[in-house]
């Protein structure tokens, strides 16, 4: 935007002055006086005050990236297409259970999802997302429950490391076995076995920092103070945040996936019952 200020002044004087006196004839003695007053004052001033002041108010606000993967962990639902934004072609196609997109980067805002089994239009979206992305955020949004019978639904989780130690990982433990009823989870060291989250329900997740290293961890499904199924998980990186989901296939057989931070999702099945 440009604003211009013009101010010219040029103030102009002239002035002239011519005086002459009358001949007189006596027939004796003539005198003629002639007298002339010639006074030119031109005085000429020319102020020119030019001041141009450019204000440029276009500011670009960039709204920075967000990073986001989308897990498929629903055990009765085929393979999915992803829509988004209400696009005329699907963003993600043909993810099957249970596999992670991986993480891409997008641009942060408000953002619709349309969920379809995949080759189907956009109309037919068995489960719709809407979510706002921060800048600088990691999101890892999970498909959970079954189609079937109307649990499907779509769990949000935010990857945070904020305050994380370098020799410790952030170890966020999700249910979402939807054949598998309300759990406690021991963490199991040799022949010891020892509480490490009690009645977590389908859905619910609970997050801890413990030091980085592989761990053993057992299921209790019948609360009997006894773990029924029990998993190997490796040693991952310190200084990072994991989502470790609790799953089962449709036959009801529950087992791990590890959402990592590189955007991989590894399958963690069980080693023995107890």
């Amino acid at each position: 935007m440009s604003l211009r200020l013009l101010s010219i002044l040029a103030p102009v004087a002239f002035l002239a002055a011519c005086s002459g006196a009358d001949d007189t004839d006596s027939g004796v003695d003539q005198t003629d006086t002639d007298t002339e007053t010639d006074t030119d004052t031109d005085t000429d001033t020319d102020t020119d005050t030019d001041t141009d002041t450019d204000t440029d108010t276009d500011t670009d606000t960039d709204p920075g990236t967000a990073r986001l993967r989308v897990l498929h962990l629903s055990p009765d639902a085929p393979a999915v297409d992803i829509f988004v934004n209400d696009g005329a072609s699907p963003a993600v196609t043909n993810l099957p259970f249970p596999t992670s997109t991986g993480f891409v980067e997008v641009g942060a805002g408000a953002y619709n999802f349309d969920v379809t089994a995949t080759g189907q239009p956009i109309e037919t979206a068995v489960l719709t997302i809407d979510a706002t992305l921060n800048a600088d955020t990691t999101y890892t949004v999970a498909a959970i429950g079954k189609l079937g019978d109307g649990s499907l639904s779509a769990l949000p989780l935010v990857d945070d490391t904020a305050g994380l130690d370098s020799g410790n990982l952030r170890l966020q433990i999700v249910h979402a076995a939807p054949d598998v009823p309300e759990v406690d989870i021991w963490n199991i060291t040799g022949d010891t076995a020892s509480p490490l989250l009690e009645n977590v329900p389908f859905g619910a997740s609970a997050t801890l920092d413990v030091p980085a290293a592989a761990y053993t961890v057992g299921f209790d499904v019948d609360n009997n103070a006894v773990p029924d199924v029990v998993f190997d998980i490796p040693a991952l990186p310190g200084g990072t945040h994991v989502n470790l989901f609790a799953a089962n296939d449709n036959a009801g057989t529950p087992f791990l996936i590890a959402a990592v931070p590189d955007g991989s999702a590894l399958r963690i099945d069980a080693r023995a019952s107890r």
